[in-house]
């Protein structure tokens, strides 16, 4: 009997100081002067996030999820502008690519009429 005992208080004693810790973390806040403030804020102005931070410090979790926010829009937009990029890039190419042919022509043309 007493063994029994032993071992469910053993069960809850471990349960508890095993648990307990992730049931109540403590929350980590961002220091009030740091920059990241700044930033959120001018991003927010832009309209890219919202940002409410009337209430200084925010937990530094509520700011990883805004950066997150941030970098998730910038890879979006990273993809519209890399296909205008890849065009533009290709349009710069073929302007090059006439360029040369009118060159070659003009010199054709030239050494052609040189030769009379």
């Amino acid at each position: 009997m007493r063994k029994r005992i032993y071992l469910y208080v053993s069960i809850i004693a471990l349960y508890s100081l095993l648990l307990t810790p992730c049931l109540f973390s403590q929350v980590v806040y961002e220091p009030i002067h740091s920059g990241v403030y700044d930033f959120l804020d001018r991003m927010a102005q832009k309209g890219l996030i919202e940002f409410h931070d009337e209430i200084r410090p925010v937990s530094r979790e509520y700011i990883a999820e805004k950066l997150l926010e941030l970098e998730r829009i910038e890879q979006s937009a990273e993809g519209i502008g890399t296909e205008d990029r890849r065009q533009k890039s290709e349009d710069r190419r073929q302007k090059s690519e006439d360029r040369s042919q009118k060159k070659s022509i003009v010199n054709s043309h030239s050494s052609l009429v040189n030769q009379l």
